[in-house]
C-alpha cells in the first residue's frame, strides 16, 4: 500500500468523525508523516535502495555462503519475519537492508551495496535504518550530535542479535540485559563510565538506570540530548517528591538540579558537587545564621564544630529543595 493509497483510507473514515474533509484530510497527511512504516516494506525498500540488481533466490542464496550462527540469529528477530510484510525480510530479505546485492553473489571480493559496521561509511548504512525508522523517538535524528558526528546505527544496535542490548525506553527487560544497555554508550563516553563507579550514582550498574532514561540519544530539542526539555524535568520522572509546588522554594533547586548535584557520580552522598557545608557556603557565605565561614579547622581533631559533622547544614535544614510548613521559610521543616 502506497502512502497516497494509505492517506485515502484513513480521510475516508476520519471523514465521518470530523464532519468536514478538508479537516480529515489534513489530519491524514499528518498521521501519515508521522507514522512512515505503515507503508508496505516492498515500497519502502524501492525507493531507498541503491542501484543494482536483486540476487536470484533471495535470502537463501545469501546463506549458502552466510551460514554463521551470528547471521542465520536475525531470523529469531522481529527484522526476520518474512511472514509479516511490514518487515525487510518479506520484502528483499537480507537485501531489503544491504540493498541490491546480485555482484556480489556472482563473485565474492564485490563488496555489498550497503555494508554495516566501523569499516563502512556512515551514510548508506542510516538510510536504511531510517527508511522504516523514522518516527517516534527519532524524529529528531537527523541535526543531533550523534548525527553530526557521523555515528552510525549499527554502532549502538545489532539487528542479527535476537536479544538486543539496547532497547526502547518502554521495554523493561531482565536486570541483566539493562546492565549491558549502557556498555554501548561508554565505548564514546568513557568519563561518565569512570563516575558511574564513584562512590555516590545512579544504579546504572545494578541495571535499574540506563542511559536512555534520562538521554534520548536520537535526538532532543535540549542540551546533552535529555529526554525532556530541561534538567528539572528529566530528574523529576523519577524524583516527583522534588516537583513542587512548594510554599517555600529553594531557587538554586528549583532553577537546576546541577546547581548541587552532579548526575553521573559523585564523590560525596546524594551525587553531591562537593561536601557540605562548602557546598552551600557558594551561595551562603556569611548570611544569616551563624554569619561564619567553616573551614577543615572545625572538623574532628581540631574544635570539631557539629555544623561540619555528618549532614551538615540539612542537619537542620531537612527540607532544601523545598518546604510546604508555614514555618518552613528557613526549610527547618
Amino acid at each position: 500500500m502506497t502512502t497516497r493509497s494509505w492517506e485515502s483510507r484513513v480521510s475516508g473514515l476520519l471523514a465521518g468523525v470530523l464532519r468536514t474533509p478538508w479537516r480529515a484530510r489534513l489530519v491524514a497527511i499528518a498521521l501519515a508523516a508521522l507514522v512512515p512504516t505503515v507503508v508496505g516494506s516492498e515500497e519502502l525498500v524501492a525507493a531507498n535502495a541503491p542501484a543494482g540488481d536483486y540476487t536470484p533466490g533471495g535470502a537463501g542464496a545469501c546463506t549458502e555462503c552466510h551460514d554463521q550462527p551470528a547471521v542465520l540469529a536475525i531470523l529469531r528477530t522481529p527484522h526476520g519475519v518474512k511472514g509479516d510484510a511490514h518487515t525487510p525480510f518479506a520484502a528483499q530479505g537480507c537485501e531489503a537492508c544491504h540493498g541490491p546485492s546480485a555482484s556480489h553473489a556472482a563473485d565474492e571480493d564485490t563488496p555489498v551495496a550497503v555494508g554495516f559496521g566501523d569499516k563502512f561509511p556512515t551514510e548508506p548504512q542510516n538510510a536504511v535504518c531510517l527508511a522504516c525508522h523514522r518516527g517516534g523517538e527519532r524524529l529528531l535524528w537527523n541535526g543531533s550530535i550523534h548525527d553530526a558526528r557521523g555515528v552510525a546505527c549499527a554502532s549502538c544496535h545489532n539487528i542479527h542479535n535476537p536479544r538486543q542490548v539496547v532497547l526502547q525506553k518502554d521495554v523493561r527487560p531482565d536486570a541483566l540485559v539493562r546492565k549491558d544497555v549502557s556498555a554501548a554508550c561508554y565505548s564514546c563516553h568513557p568519563d561518565v563510565r569512570a563516575q558511574t563507579h564513584r562512590i555516590s550514582s545512579h544504579p546504572i550498574k545494578e541495571g535499574e538506570v540506563t542511559c536512555n532514561d534520562c538521554h534520548n540519544v536520537h535526538g532532543s530539542t535540549s542540551d546533552h540530548l535529555l529526554a525532556k526539555r530541561n534538567v528539572n524535568e528529566t530528574c523529576y520522572q523519577c524524583h516527583a517528591e522534588k516537583r513542587g509546588p512548594f510554599l517555600w522554594e529553594h531557587q538554586p533547586a528549583r532553577d537546576d538540579c546541577t546547581t548541587c548535584h552532579t548526575s553521573h557520580g559523585s564523590t560525596q552522598r546524594a551525587l553531591l558537587k562537593q561536601r557540605t557545608p562548602w557546598l552551600c557556603q557558594e551561595c551562603h557565605s556569611v548570611e544569616f545564621h551563624p554569619s561564619t565561614e567553616y573551614t577543615a579547622a572545625g572538623l574532628p581533631g581540631g574544635a570539631a564544630n557539629r555544623n561540619l559533622l555528618l549532614r551538615s547544614c540539612t542537619n537542620c535544614h531537612t527540607e532544601v529543595h523545598g518546604s510546604n510548613h508555614p514555618s518552613g521559610v528557613r526549610f527547618t521543616r
